[in-house]
């Protein structure tokens, strides 16, 4: 019983050993079944024969002759051999992004992000939307289900923008198809990822037609270089009820998934987004296809009068992650921002982060100064607990000794050993407060750095010393020579050293594997995550060399610091025991 300090810190080691994806699963990390269900989603797209909305009377029966109403029960549709449409290019440059869409269907085609790269040695734009998305026509529309840019005509008189800071521009394309005109108005702003559409649609066909309008996103792969494995590419979506849930497993994307009424859907990885945000409820579908991860928001179905118009609006999201942006955006954006379990110490992290590094400019000093500014907080606490510490290593002896008498009877040897300890008033579970106060802390911190896009490629020491080999120049991802994870590892059993001796050998073996144990484990981690537990250590060192030192001495600054070193007043003596009664 002497040893339940040590016990809780090897179950609290176990329990970040198993595995990080069942550690996140056991603390509600992630959903362990989420709301999107399996849907039947066809990968070819059935269009042998020119379809039309059908009238809003008559149970929505098909026009006569060969013509037949667009399929309003088709799933999401991606080609199996997609090719872009005919039409004219046109670009829009602004300071956060370019881009480029097809004058047929208003699809974009290329989407580009100015202020971040592909990857630490590429510095070309990290891009959005790629050459392999573009052919399933990304941010196109649908009506009933069926793509607008695959039938009827389409025209466009915009020409591209180039937008300063501050400015603004619109892209028009007008699509016409058996009495209906339908005009997208895409409105762009060059200080936002936002893109605003207005969809106007008039009924020309002399009866009132009846039909849904259907929005979509397409996208490559989103993660780029970053994480190490931690990253992924997944769906995500904020439900009609507010809750946001996501989808990452290759196997369920590739069979699609869907979702009854979002509020927006998304493809995005840790540090990048791609999103639709409707004006109401959306039924909801995506679809891992050919490496494209596809979704559509179906809106509710219209009744268009005829001779009388309809307006709607949508917004797409394309860009990193960056909080302030997506507070910006409507309906709770925001939420993509999935810190976990610990979002409430996550989120505080990063943001106080990022306000020390616009005085230092370097996000591995932020880091550092975050580390010191934690320590002085559980200052106290850590305090106690080495006092503790050392109280127990001046104790050894005596527990030896009792262990020795009574090696054949180990309830009794429990037994003295509590009475020892309550005799000098020591708690041999003291030290582990501090611990239990930092698993949040380190977990909190690990959710932000995987998933603060701020971090992503932020340098701390970017090169060796004295060499030109890059080292920590992204502290989002791991040290590629494992120089910080080893000196993390050497911290570790330094400390063990300095920490009372274990009476039981085979605890002593298995905490003496500890650091071996945590070296590798870091070496995976976040060089950030590394860097803070480093800095955490070498103060924790340095706070239990001075505690120890002064409670040896007798330099306790409050009665009964040094309570071991002090003689206990004399007490009636157990026949049975080593120790006072």
């Amino acid at each position: 019983m002497e040893n339940y300090r040590y016990i809780i810190a090897i179950a609290l080691t176990l329990a970040v050993i198993i595995g990080w994806n069942q550690l996140q699963t056991a603390l509600g990390l992630v959903p362990e079944e989420p709301l999107m269900q399996p849907a039947a989603v066809s990968e070819n797209a059935t269009n042998s024969a020119a379809p039309v909305l059908a009238p809003a009377d008559a149970a929505l029966n098909p026009a006569a002759g060969n013509q037949t109403r667009l399929n309003a029960g088709a799933s999401l549709q991606l080609d199996a051999a997609p090719e872009l449409p005919q039409g004219r290019a046109v670009s829009v440059t602004t300071p956060l992004y370019q881009a480029e869409f097809n004058s047929t269907g208003g699809i974009l085609t290329s989407f580009t992000l100015a202020r971040y790269a592909k990857t630490l040695t590429d510095d070309s734009p990290f891009p959005i939307v790629n050459s392999s998305a573009a052919p399933a026509a990304p941010m196109g529309l649908l009506l009933n289900e069926s793509p607008t840019w695959k039938i009827g005509s389409w025209s466009s008189q915009s020409e591209s923008l180039n937008l300063s800071d501050g400015q603004s521009g619109e892209l028009q394309f007008v699509w016409e198809y058996s009495g209906i005109r339908l005009t997208r108005t895409l409105t762009f702003h060059a200080d936002s990822y936002l893109i605003d559409e207005a969809v106007h649609i008039e009924n020309l066909s002399g009866q009132a037609l009846s039909f849904t309008l259907g929005y979509s996103m397409k996208t490559g792969d989103l993660v780029g270089d970053g994480g190490d494995g931690r990253n992924f590419n997944k769906i995500g979506f904020l439900t009609a009820n507010h809750k946001f849930d996501f989808e990452q497993d290759e196997d369920e994307l590739l069979a699609g998934v869907q979702n009854a009424a979002v509020l927006w859907g998304s493809v995005q990885s840790n540090f990048f987004m791609a999103a639709v945000i409707t004006d109401s409820p959306s039924a909801f579908k995506a679809l891992l296809n050919d490496g494209v991860y596809g979704i559509t928001l179906n809106g509710p179905k219209l009744t268009l009068p005829s001779n009388s118009p309809i307006d709607t609006k949508v917004q797409y999201f394309l860009g990193p992650k960056v909080r302030k942006d997506l507070e910006a955006a409507p309906a709770d954006l925001k939420d993509a921002m999935d810190y976990g379990w610990f979002w409430f110490i996550a989120e505080p992290m990063i943001m106080f982060l990022t306000w020390i590094y616009q005085y230092v400019g370097n996000y591995g000093v932020a880091i550092i100064i975050l580390t010191v500014l934690i320590k002085i907080a559980l200052w106290p606490l850590s305090r106690k607990s080495y006092k503790s510490m050392e109280k127990m290593r001046q104790l050894q002896p005596m527990i030896k000794k009792i262990q020795e008498k009574y090696k054949d009877d180990r309830q009794m040897a429990s037994q003295e050993t509590m009475r020892l300890y309550k005799t000098y008033k020591i708690n041999p579970a003291g030290g582990c407060m501090p611990l239990l106060l930092q698993i949040p802390v380190f977990i909190g911190l690990y959710q932000g750095l995987l998933n603060a896009v701020e971090l992503r490629h932020a340098p701390f020491i970017e090169y060796l010393p004295f060499t030109d080999i890059t080292w920590l120049a992204d502290l989002s991802s791991r040290d590629p020579f494992y120089i910080t994870p080893i000196i993390m590892g050497v911290c570790m059993f330094i400390q063990q050293k300095m920490s009372p001796p274990m009476g039981d050998p085979t605890q002593a073996k298995i905490m003496l594997f500890m650091p071996v144990v945590f070296t590798i484990l870091f070496a995976g981690f976040p060089s950030g995550l590394v860097v803070y537990w480093l800095v955490n250590l070498l103060f924790s060192l340095g706070q239990q060399y001075l505690t120890m030192r002064n409670t040896r001495n007798g330099k306790g600054d409050k009665k009964g610091d040094n309570a071991v070193s002090q003689k206990p007043k004399p007490a009636p003596k157990n026949k049975n025991s080593d120790v006072p009664a």
